[in-house]
C-alpha cells in the first residue's frame, strides 16, 4: 500500500510485480485498493485518498527506497508506454538516482 500511495495510480502489471497476488486480493477484498479500467488499461489505486495521505507521511529514506522499487517494477517490462517512461524517470530522480537521457 505504501508503494501504491507514492505511485498511484499504478498499472496493474507494476502492482503485480511489487506484491504477491494473495496480498493484492486481500487488500481488494478488504476495500483498501481498487482495480479500475481506464482507456482499456487496468490500474490499481487506493480506495480512499486519506489512505495515501497517511502512508506518504513515512520517512524520506523509505520513500526513496519505494520509488526505486516502483521504477524497477516498471522497467521490468519491456513495453513501457511514453507516460510510463516519464513516471519511471521521475521516480528515479526523486530517489536520487542517475537517469539516462534515453
Amino acid at each position: 500500500m505504501e508503494a501504491l500511495a507514492i505511485g498511484e495510480p499504478l498499472d496493474a502489471r507494476f502492482a503485480e510485480r511489487l506484491a504477491p497476488d494473495e496480498v493484492l486480493l486481500q487488500l481488494e477484498s478488504r476495500g483498501l485498493i481498487l482495480l479500475e479500467s481506464t482507456g482499456g488499461q487496468a490500474q490499481v489505486r487506493l480506495a480512499h485518498p486519506l489512505y495515501g495521505e497517511a502512508l506518504r507521511g513515512r520517512s524520506s529514506i523509505r520513500t526513496r527506497w519505494l520509488k526505486r522499487r516502483l521504477a524497477a517494477a516498471a522497467t521490468a517490462s519491456n513495453n513501457l508506454r511514453p507516460d510510463d517512461v516519464l513516471r519511471v524517470a521521475t521516480w528515479q530522480l526523486d530517489a536520487g538516482d542517475d537517469v539516462s537521457a534515453e
